[in-house]
């Protein structure tokens, strides 16, 4: 093994005691929490909860080759699997036998590295008995024998805390982190807000000196016979006044000094912070190669993953929102791009596929992130096929599209090129989130695709979650902020470069026609023909407002907005789960004076305005329970099976009848009316194969759309499933209801 192979191998194994003292550590929370006497609701809570951190270490264990750990986890896995389900009770002897399990993993794991001795092997294969016979109800719990106190190691080599050391580095716990960066990015609003004080100090001296003017004149208008007394006492106004006019010019003063002073502090903290947070790549994309390795050869493909750019550093907030998007693009290689071996020599391709993960440091401290393969490419033809069966663009006007503009239909729910849905990909909504993710974050996605020979995508996203520069903008009587980055120009348009393309508005801008919107209509903000009302009630005419040119991956719309009022330096604020998802809207930020202004999502708006007109303000489709009742048929012949599906089904608003097997199901779908089966494989009398077999072969029935639902999951179990013509494949160990309700969706 090379000496970069045992560096990953030790980084992966720290990796791992990381997340086994989470796991180990809630365990042990909840045994305590046990023993306090929880019942009902709680108690089944607790139990759930401590079930999946099991379920989670033995996953975690067998990545990493802790085959102790993974052979304790099984059995403590299944006596948890016993409790839900109420076949046995907890009694004081399985608390101690779960606190033992507990104290031996925590043991193992103190030398992860080397085998136990064979004198503490026997109590190991022990304490694995009497889990096994716990969790049938069986064993004798009333006298646990408690672990040795060491468990002694053969030929140990590495402590846990050598693991866990990175030579020059401390480990830090990010969510420790965390509060202390938000703690600093807080003091931006009190930074601001220095700015507005200084503000509010040359006002005050500002009454003053009108006030010692007024004054000065009255002296002046005084009476003669009072004139003499009233001198003395008008002078020592004056000399009161003249202090206060010095005290305010030295606080003046002093507060630009301190506002200067914060400024530096805190952008030197900021900075600080930020050099804390950041971490190469390569710790989020260091399981991406046996990732590719291992979908590749399920698939039967050969593939491999080059990964460049890896060392740079990123935030581990962008880190973590990139994960899944990139987890999603390098499986649509695998899965959508990369041919066969036999098709890729027939192709005068090699045998082997390549998958390219770029990470590119550019300007404006973005990162570009490219997903590049030497694949089939995309194929425009089926997805301007599905654009058009979607309603995205009308078959009249497709002629005119470019290839640009076929391509980015992928990025639409529904829009998939693959023939079956799979647990693995071809529901067509993954893009779509993968896209959503990215803007999300303030980044950017686009892709580049030639038929035959690969296809690029490229993410644009910022190396840090900190702070921006955004110009505040007036639009429909309300205040928002627009990211500098994706603002190429602020312009005024004269009227006579203001033009109308085909049905269109548009501006002229150095000779080069921009389509045209009013961001006040795009936000559904109220407006009255060419006429915008103000924040002041006033109104203008949108012949002299300004325009906000906006630049989304070489796409530019002119945005027509009232004001621009300033420019500034702003905290984003998420809008917190709540609100996961706003359209237009990223964010929040609060200014200097306490205002609340919305930050505006330009990729948002960019879209919209590229959308045709009458469809900018038409409804989200109705949920499925909100039209006409669509019935499904299930077909499975395990009971506990059969009522889940029939459950998450219902709760959905559908319609649904069950069948025990396939020559039940056949014959119901023959007597009734129904818009989707559901079945699974393994059944008596008649298999899930043969019962779509037998539906495709039916003139009634033969477009009845089937979903299967199994717990077959080789690759030559989905071709088989493919082949007797079912749309939709899951894989019960990869079962999650969303997941199901999106297939049913997409097909009916």
């Amino acid at each position: 093994m090379s000496g970069q192979d045992k560096e990953f191998e030790k980084r992966l194994l720290a990796t791992f005691l990381i997340e086994a003292e989470e796991h180990i550590r809630s365990v042990s929370n909840g045994l305590i929490e046990l023993e306090k006497g929880l019942s009902g609701d709680e108690l089944n809570a607790r139990i759930e909860t401590m079930f999946r951190d099991v379920h989670s270490l033995k996953g975690a264990a067998r990545s990493v080759g802790q085959k102790e750990v993974e052979a304790l986890c099984h059995p403590l896995e299944s006596v948890f699997s016993s409790l839900k389900r109420h076949e046995i009770v907890l009694i004081p002897g399985l608390m101690d036998l779960f606190h033992d399990s507990v104290n031996t993993i925590n043991l193992i794991l103190s030398s992860p590295d080397s085998a136990p001795a064979i004198s503490e092997r026997g109590k190991l294969r022990s304490l694995i008995s009497r889990l096994g016979e716990a969790a049938k109800g069986k064993g004798n719990l009333t006298l646990p024998t408690a672990p040795s106190e060491k468990l002694v190691r053969a030929d140990s080599i590495h402590s846990a805390e050598e693991i866990k050391q990175v030579s020059g580095s401390v480990r830090v716990q990010a969510k420790r982190l965390d509060p202390l960066l938000l703690q600093a990015e807080e003091l931006m609003i009190s930074k601001t807000a220095y700015g507005q004080r200084v503000s509010d100090c040359y006002d005050i001296q500002n009454e003053l000196q009108a006030f010692l003017a007024e004054l000065a004149i009255w002296k002046l208008s005084r009476s003669a016979d009072r004139r003499n007394q009233s001198l003395e006492f008008i002078s020592r106004i004056e000399e009161r006044m003249t202090t206060l006019e010095n005290l305010t010019d030295t606080l003046k003063r002093n507060i630009e000094h301190d506002h200067h002073d914060m400024t530096r502090l805190l952008d030197e903290h900021l900075d600080g912070m930020k050099q804390l947070l950041l971490m190469p790549v390569s710790t989020m994309a260091e399981g991406f190669p046996k990732f590719i390795r291992d979908l590749a050869r399920d698939q039967r493909k050969e593939v491999s993953l080059i990964m460049k750019g890896t060392d740079l550093e990123i935030d581990r907030r962008i880190l973590d929102e990139l994960k899944d998007p990139l987890i999603h693009l390098l499986r649509n290689s695998v899965d959508h791009a990369i041919q066969l071996p036999r098709e890729r020599v027939s192709g005068n391709k090699p045998s082997h596929g390549t998958i390219i993960l770029s990470f590119i440091q550019r300007e404006n401290h973005q990162v570009e992130i490219q997903v590049s393969d030497d694949g089939r490419g995309i194929d425009l033809e089926r997805v301007l096929a599905k654009a058009i069966r979607s309603g995205l663009v009308i078959k009249e006007e497709s002629s005119s599209l470019t290839p640009g503009d076929i391509t980015s239909f992928i990025f639409h729910s529904g829009i998939s090129t693959s023939e079956v849905i799979t647990d693995l990909s071809g529901r067509g909504i993954g893009l779509a989130i993968v896209k959503e993710n990215v803007e999300r974050s303030g980044g950017t996605i686009s892709v580049e695709s030639r038929q035959g020979e690969g296809t690029i995508f490229r993410i644009l996203m910022p190396l840090t979650f900190t702070t921006f520069r955004g110009v505040l903008v007036e639009a429909g009587g309300y205040s928002f902020m627009m990211p500098t980055a994706n603002v190429e120009r602020l312009i005024r348009i004269l009227p006579e470069h203001r033009v109308s393309l085909e049905n269109t508005d548009a501006v002229i801008v150095k000779g080069e026609h921009l389509a045209s919107v009013k961001l006040a209509e795009i936000l559904d903000l109220s407006i009255t023909g060419n006429v915008i009302r103000r924040s002041d009630g006033s109104e203008a005419d949108n012949t002299g407002s300004p325009y906000a040119i906006i630049n989304i991956n070489g796409q530019r719309i002119a945005f027509q907005i009232d004001e621009v009022l300033s420019e500034h330096q702003f905290l984003l604020k998420r809008l917190g789960k709540q609100l996961l998802r706003v359209r237009h809207i990223s964010g929040a930020t609060v200014l200097g004076n306490g205002q609340v202004v919305p930050v505006l999502n330009v990729a948002d708006l960019v879209t919209t305005a590229l959308k045709p007109r009458t469809s900018r303000s038409s409804a989200v489709a109705a949920d499925p329970s909100e039209k006409t009742q669509k019935r499904i048929l299930i077909a499975e012949d395990s009971i506990t099976s059969r009522m889940l599906l029939k459950n998450i089904l219902e709760a959905a608003g559908y319609i649904v009848n069950t069948a025990v097997d396939g020559v039940d199901a056949f014959t119901r779908a023959k007597e009734g009316e129904y818009d989707l089966l559901v079945s699974d494989v393994d059944m008596p009398r008649m298999n899930g194969f043969e019962l779509c077999r037998k539906i495709r072969l039916d003139s009634m029935l033969k477009e009845l759309p089937v979903v299967l639902v199994t717990s077959l999951s080789r690759r030559e179990d989905h071709e088989q499933g493919i082949e007797a013509g079912a749309n939709a494949y899951i894989v019960k160990s990869n079962f999650e209801q969303s997941n199901l309700l999106e297939v049913v969706r997409k097909l009916i």
